[in-house]
């Protein structure tokens, strides 16, 4: 063991180390067995995509970017009130790829020890890939990939803890090696798709409180918070129900695909930063961001469960309900013990406060809304 190391796992102030020293790499065989199913069926996904030359949407062949503009706008759950059929998916879920029956026994894996497929390289370590991702939040960084490979290529200690090798420029591939930017982003997106992060995120939570680490309390608290977007947005136009102009911010539009006339080519426009809107806050300060709501409990300040929500655009009042359904779906074991729920101004109208005392028997507390 390396001297740094050493130093490391005795540190009071470096408890990300220990975590990750003495991983319970036995609890997440299965997800390590679902992450390489995902990969393999996410190569032959890629694989098929590159070849093919058409897109199959043919009636979006003669869309003009003005018409994908209007398509995209009323599509966006904040615009659902102008469709016949509205369903709104305020909080959003995604769709899991379908996966075939499970090919990888997960004893078969361990630390080091990865599958063989006929042809191609040797994949990443899924044990040392997630223990970077769960490093880098003990560390108090984003599990996001930029954050993690910047920490893989600036800290030897964080390096080793997690299972890898450094790569020296001339190196010949081995899978043991520090991962490419690409790489980590491969395995952040398969592990969202696959809904994989989704499943390892409620056990946790629930193997917390099966032990008693989380204690379960009879209130919950909910709020959201905004992530500020990288992207760029315009101003559309469109006419609403009553005939009249109306305007709406929307991001950029763009297509997924490298042909040199993008304008008239066979592929769709799409959003290029989906899910963007414009947040506005109490102090009539507006933000293009993204938006996510938390819900927890408040004695502990705990939280239980953050998901994202489709159109940052979205009255927090609306995110309420919809988040609570999930979280008893979810974590059924805490439902029986909450009666009451904690919120802002937000969700001070009568409508939400009798559905949810109606259909799950919680009051809800909310601050007064002095314009209701």
């Amino acid at each position: 063991m390396h001297d740094d190391d050493l130093v490391l796992l005795d540190a009071p102030d470096a408890a990300w180390f220990n975590v990750l020293y003495y991983f319970p790499w036995k609890d997440y065989q299965i997800y390590g067995a679902q992450y390489y199913d995902a990969l393999y069926e996410f190569n032959i996904r890629e694989a098929k995509k590159r070849q093919e030359r058409l897109s199959e949407q043919e009636d979006q062949i003669d869309e003009t970017q003005e018409q994908a503009k209007q398509r995209l706008l009323f599509a966006r759950v904040t615009m659902q009130e102008y469709q016949e059929a509205a369903n709104p998916a305020i909080i959003y879920e995604g769709e899991v790829p379908e996966s075939g029956l499970s090919k990888i026994n997960p004893e078969s894996i361990s630390p080091g020890v990865v599958p063989n497929r006929l042809g191609g390289k040797k994949p990443k370590c899924f044990f040392s890939l997630l223990k970077s991702f769960l490093g880098a939040t003990l560390m108090g960084f984003a599990p996001e990939p930029e954050k993690v490979y910047l920490l893989l290529n600036s800290n030897p200690s964080f390096v080793r803890v997690c299972g890898f090798a450094p790569k020296n420029e001339k190196d010949e591939y081995c899978f043991m090696h520090v991962p490419s930017l690409r790489k980590l982003e491969q395995f952040d997106q398969i592990m969202t798709e696959w809904g994989i992060w989704q499943t390892l995120k409620l056990q946790e939570v629930r193997r917390n409180i099966e032990s008693g680490l989380i204690k379960k309390e009879d209130e919950l608290v909910a709020d959201t918070t905004h992530y500020y977007a990288y992207s760029g947005f315009e101003t559309v136009k469109y006419i609403d129900d009553k005939g009249k102009e109306q305007k709406k911010s929307q991001s950029k539009l763009t297509k997924n695909c490298r042909c040199e006339n993008r304008e008239t080519c066979e592929h769709p426009w799409v959003l290029a930063d989906d899910g963007a809107g414009t947040i506005v806050k109490s102090n009539n300060k507006m933000y293009w961001g993204h938006k996510a709501s938390i819900i927890g409990f408040p004695r502990q300040g705990v939280p239980l469960d953050a998901v994202p929500i489709s159109d940052a655009s979205t009255f927090d009042g609306e995110t309420l309900y919809p988040h609570v359904e999930k979280l008893f779906n979810d974590l059924p074991e805490i439902k029986s013990s909450i009666k009451r729920i904690l919120y802002d101004s937000a969700c001070d109208y009568k409508e939400l406060k009798e559905k949810l005392l109606n259909d799950f028997g919680i009051v809800l507390k909310a601050s007064l809304n002095p314009r209701r």
